[in-house]
């Protein structure tokens, strides 16, 4: 199937569940689709698992969306999922890096001007994107390993780094924004 798989209990589970597949469509005639929920979504309401769904769909247009601004701004870029990742905290928050002001163009985006940093420093382990942003790579070196709060709160513009983190437009903004304004100490 092109799928290099060595768990050997994901091998059986996908064996078992082809066995079972090919005897419905024996049984009963090829389906119009095939919709297969994990069971850890079961214990979900209809309403939270079609909500699971919606989000998904969204993050994946989004993707969808990224890789065309990429390609019609970079044509035949060599794209990765780090640079979907990269355009699309870009856009987030709108193309301006957020602790310094600085625009952020695609052609500074691709060149190393700009980096992917983390809000909450790795050692918290969360690498999600509700935790990452953009940064002036010269800049992300004096933030260091440093909440965004801890690095920036004692800042002469720390007033205009909430000001750009406010503006911040998605799903997760929200919360972006709480991060900003989070200490060490109450994490």
């Amino acid at each position: 199937s092109g799928l290099d798989i060595t768990n050997p209990a994901v091998i059986r589970g996908l064996t078992e569940l082809r066995k079972v597949v090919n005897e419905l469509i024996r049984q009963y005639g090829k389906p119009a689709g095939i919709r297969i929920e994990m069971s850890r979504s079961l214990k979900n309401s209809r309403d939270r698992r079609m909500k699971l769904h919606r989000d998904n769909e969204d993050r994946r247009k989004r993707r969808e969306r990224a890789v065309d601004g990429i390609l019609k701004e970079i044509p035949g870029l060599k794209y990765s999922g780090h640079d979907i990742e990269k355009w699309l905290l870009a856009e987030e928050c709108n193309w301006d890096c957020p602790y310094t002001g600085k625009r952020i163009t695609p052609k500074s985006l691709f060149s190393g001007q700009f980096e992917v940093e983390h809000i909450f420093p790795r050692r918290y382990l969360d690498n999600s994107f509700g935790n990452k942003t953009l940064c002036d790579t010269s800049f992300n070196k004096v933030k260091g390993d440093r909440t965004a709060f801890d690095a920036c709160s004692g800042l002469d513009d720390w007033d205009q780094i909430i000001k750009r983190v406010s503006g911040f437009d998605g799903p997760v903004a929200a919360l972006k924004r709480k991060r900003f304004l989070t200490a060490a100490k109450d994490i």
